[in-house]
């Protein structure tokens, strides 16, 4: 556990912190002793990544405990000591004792703030280029050489006079358009 990547808690089916390792404690900038024995949802989980205040009882850490399930999570916050938020992607998974009961739950955690950022950049230059081809009237194609097949964006279709319909094959209508020296 210490060794890990992750940020790793334990909870007691209270909600109150039972374990952390030391990824958890540089991720979130409390010392473990300010993190053992406090409610984690209230230390560190209280509030959605929209600012809205994140009660307990949606909570899907809490849930691993009270339902008995696996809960993985991609796009939520969690709140360090200085009071930031960073995106973070969870699996909060119940613990059982011996007789199957339910005893707590274990929450893995990462910090996917620089997957997020990169994901919206992409998005970002994606719509650029949509826009980009869209005002310039150009097509966008893609050609997978080892099966031959190949997409065309809607512009393309039209380029070339015909419609994207799904028997439209664009490999076909291209080669049939290219001059036969050049074939």
């Amino acid at each position: 556990l210490e060794s890990s990547g992750n940020g790793i808690w334990g909870l007691n089916t209270s909600g109150i912190t039972t374990f952390v390792n030391a990824k958890e404690t540089e991720l979130l900038g409390y010392t473990r002793e300010e993190l053992i024995g406090c409610p984690m949802h209230t230390t560190v989980h209280h509030t959605r990544p929209d600012g809205s205040p994140y009660p307990r009882e949606e909570c899907p850490m809490y849930a691993a405990f009270t339902d008995g399930a696996i809960h993985n999570v991609e796009d939520e916050v969690l709140w360090r000591k200085d009071g930031t938020s960073f995106c973070v992607s969870y699996s909060s998974t119940p613990i059982r004792d011996k007789q199957n009961q339910l005893i707590g739950a274990v929450v893995v955690f990462s910090d996917v703030t620089q997957r997020k950022e990169q994901e919206r950049h992409l998005k970002e230059l994606s719509n650029r280029l949509t826009l980009a081809t869209q005002s310039a009237e150009l097509g966008i194609w893609e050609w997978n050489v080892p099966d031959n097949s190949m997409f065309w964006d809607h512009n393309m279709y039209a380029l070339y006079g015909h419609s994207s319909a799904p028997e439209s094959e664009p490999y076909a209508i291209w080669f049939q358009a290219l001059h036969p020296e050049d074939r």
